[in-house]
């Protein structure tokens, strides 16, 4: 495979100690001073390519237009980690970590990362400010933004994602810290563009196994409080896997070994996945079991074939201490780890951009969406009935019937169980949902 990175050339070192991590893959660098420069970067040189990576959303922005529909690509999202490592820098340099401006990460995703070291913020309290991703003009607002929070003492540090505001900054002697992609997001953008081209160049082999399995923890002292926590974790696995298997159109064998096997299509598992960035079962389970989940994918034009892929790529994942997913395509070729749940973004896009995607494809309003993600987060949980989310919301059972509907049809949401209300009367459905 052969890879451009468009990027600036202050992105090139972290890029290359990476480069020997992937001998599978040729990369060049495609290098930009000004982002006007992207266009034409991208116009002329990426039929050169099987796939581009950009460093940063705004590259990406003034790309879009001139991708050709069959050109595959990948983004580098932001993740909440490198909020987490600039806090980390402000406190060794000696700033009050409280009182940071922060551009490009959302409030909520600051928020986070402030209550993972003990610091709990209202998110009007949080200096942040997301710009427009579709103007690259927009660096000189960011600048000012930052630095009147300084003047104006709100803040002692900024950061920024943005090289040419960390130089204006920089230069009227505001301190200010340039927030770096962590090697990890690197190499998962990296893998989820393997998977993509590998995905395209494997099209004949169309039948999809997934194999699950949860592997005895070695480590484990007392062997019967292990088998029964086995137990336990293994019927709420079973219960997300018949839920996950609805949404992917599964037949679902348990097999030997503690195996458990899907069998699908691919064309059906990377659309309701999203490249496999959205195993709902894997995020449901996440913090609710104490083993671990192995996941093996495997590809093939017959059941068979796709099945010993499977088992192939279930021997990668069983060697690692957490729940990752390695794909087997035959040929010797594989792809992974994949990682479902290392930021709380499960797509390239930040959290609101997410609930914007979900309102696109659904087509429920975002006023919904805001709300239903308000409840799940409010009551720490994602199985409601229609008569508690429309009270919660403000509207009639019907209207929010209406809603459901909506997001049952494109995969956001399902039927998990029944709940009866009264002794008398029909009973009433609890829906689980994928926000």
């Amino acid at each position: 495979m052969k890879a451009a990175v468009i990027c600036p050339k202050t992105f090139m070192p972290k890029m290359e100690h990476l480069i020997p991590e992937f001998d599978t893959i040729h990369f060049e660098f495609l290098l930009y001073d000004e982002y006007e420069e992207v266009a034409d970067i991208v116009k002329n040189r990426q039929r050169q390519f099987d796939g581009l990576l950009f460093s940063g959303l705004i590259s990406y922005y003034i790309a879009k237009d001139y991708l050709d529909a069959d050109t595959l690509y990948e983004i580098l999202p932001r993740y909440e980690g490198e909020v987490m490592s600039v806090l980390l820098k402000s406190s060794l340099l000696g700033y009050n970590v409280e009182r940071v401006s922060f551009d490009t990460y959302s409030r909520k995703t600051v928020q986070e990362a402030l209550r993972e070291v003990g610091i709990f913020k209202e998110l009007d309290e949080i200096i942040g400010m997301k710009e427009a991703y579709d103007d690259y003009q927009s660096n000189r607002m960011i600048y000012h933004f930052h630095r009147n929070a300084f003047l104006e003492k709100r803040a002692d540090v900024c950061v920024t994602t943005h090289n040419e505001v960390a130089r204006l900054l920089e230069k009227d002697g505001i301190p200010c810290i340039k927030s770096e992609r962590t090697y990890e997001t690197v190499r998962s953008a990296v893998r989820r563009l393997e998977q993509r081209y590998l995905d395209v160049h494997n099209t004949p082999k169309d039948i999809a196994v997934l194999c699950l399995k949860m592997p005895e923890e070695k480590s484990i002292g007392n062997l019967a409080n292990y088998e029964y926590q086995y137990l336990v974790d293994r019927m709420k696995v079973m219960e997300q896997v018949y839920l996950f298997a609805q949404q992917i159109e599964a037949a679902v064998v348990e097999g030997s070994n503690r195996n458990v096997y899907l069998f699908t299509t691919k064309k059906v598992l990377v659309e309701v996945t999203k490249h496999y960035t959205n195993l709902l079962f894997l995020e449901q389970l996440k913090n609710k079991i104490f083993c671990r989940i192995a996941v093996g994918i495997g590809y093939g034009s017959t059941m068979f074939e796709a099945k010993q892929n499977a088992l192939s790529a279930i021997q990668y994942s069983v060697q690692y201490d957490r729940s990752v997913i390695f794909i087997a395509y035959g040929e010797g070729k594989t792809a992974g780890p994949i990682e479902t749940n290392k930021s709380k973004a499960a797509t390239t896009l930040l959290a609101e951009e997410k609930l914007e995607e979900i309102s696109a494809d659904s087509g429920v309003s975002m006023r919904y969406l805001l709300k239903i993600k308000g409840m799940m987060e409010a009551y720490k949980k994602d199985t409601f009935t229609s008569k508690e989310l429309a009270e919660y919301c403000g509207v009639s059972v019907r209207n929010m019937d209406r809603v459901i509907e909506k997001l049952m049809s494109s995969g956001y949401a399902c039927i998990s169980g029944m709940r009866n209300q009264a002794e008398t009367g029909r009973p009433s459905r609890i829906l689980i949902f994928y926000l």
